[in-house]
């Protein structure tokens, strides 16, 4: 369908590109039309912040923002810095022997397959690091693959979730063993500098992607 000019009223053209409008303003610099065109340009050209709302900057730039970011990352540090030593006193990490079975009342169809699926073992080969945040702490946050070769994501042993997630589960699916610890220094080396720093779950809390 071809384009209409909502100024001059003709065809194949919008009033954003109206030759006969520019020229209308060039010739009445005082007129309101000219005024307005003006003034929506203006507003047209800068650029308004995704976050504050405020115009003059973008998200990426703007200040309010990287406050905010700051403030929740100190908050989450300190609560990664528990989680970590958690972990650490378990043997958790990228390496760790990790054996499930079906929780006691819970050996449906569905959650032995998923157990077969596995082969009832599996290396840890890291962590979902959005899902292990205060804000966002998730059913399933470690990735695990098995001697079937099938890489899956399965939750923490419930004695380390039990004090960190905030919707206490009243129920198990599967229980999750480690049979196989690593060293402290191996489970800080399974997560970024952005997650050890608070980024991750700062970001996360405050609902910004990346």
């Amino acid at each position: 369908m071809a384009r209409h000019c909502s100024y001059c009223y003709g065809r194949g053209h919008n009033r954003r590109s109206c030759s006969k409008l520019k020229q209308y303003c060039i010739e009445n610099p005082t007129s309101y039309i000219t005024k307005r065109e003006n003034d929506h340009h203006s507003m047209r050209r800068r650029p308004r912040c995704g976050w504050c709302s405020e115009t003059g900057h973008n998200k990426k730039t703007c200040s309010k923002m990287k406050t905010a970011i700051a403030q929740e990352q100190g908050k989450e540090r300190i609560w990664n810095a528990r989680l970590l030593d958690t972990l650490k006193s378990h043997g958790l990490g990228i390496g760790s022997l990790i054996k499930i079975t079906c929780a006691e009342g819970h050996d449906t169809q569905w959650a032995q397959k998923f157990v077969d699926l596995l082969g009832g073992y599996g290396i840890v080969m890291g962590f979902v690091e959005d899902q292990m945040t205060e804000h966002s702490f998730g059913d399933r946050p470690l990735l695990v693959r098995g001697p079937t070769g099938q890489t899956s994501a399965i939750p923490v042993p419930d004695s380390i979730s039990k004090d960190f997630n905030r919707y206490n589960r009243s129920y198990i699916i599967w229980n999750v063993e480690i049979i196989g610890k690593v060293a402290n220094l191996q489970t800080v080396a399974s997560f970024s500098s952005a997650w050890l720093q608070g980024l991750i779950g700062a970001k996360k809390k405050l609902g910004i992607a990346g």
